[in-house]
């Protein structure tokens, strides 16, 4: 989520919203930035395995089967007409 906040932080705000992490004088970045913080805490507190060693899987090529291009998380800017 930290990684994506500059692209994404109206969305994340939405996330600290739904989550009651957000007060009204926040801006969407620290709302987004309070989500990140509050998603981690449960994870950490959950336990989960955080990573794809953790479970036996490769530590390269993650991210290649989730559809998109690791190299390229933020959003992508859509040609322009007549391009």
């Amino acid at each position: 989520m930290r990684y994506n906040l500059d692209a994404y932080a109206d969305r994340q705000r939405l996330i600290a919203e739904a989550i009651g992490v957000a007060s009204s004088n926040m801006t969407d970045y620290e709302a987004g930035l309070a989500a990140a913080d509050a998603v981690d805490d449960l994870c950490r507190a959950l336990e989960p395995p955080r990573t794809l060693r953790a479970v036996g899987g490769p530590d390269e090529g993650a991210g290649v089967h989730c559809g998109g291009n690791p190299a390229r998380p933020q959003p992508e800017q859509q040609p322009q007409a007549g391009q």
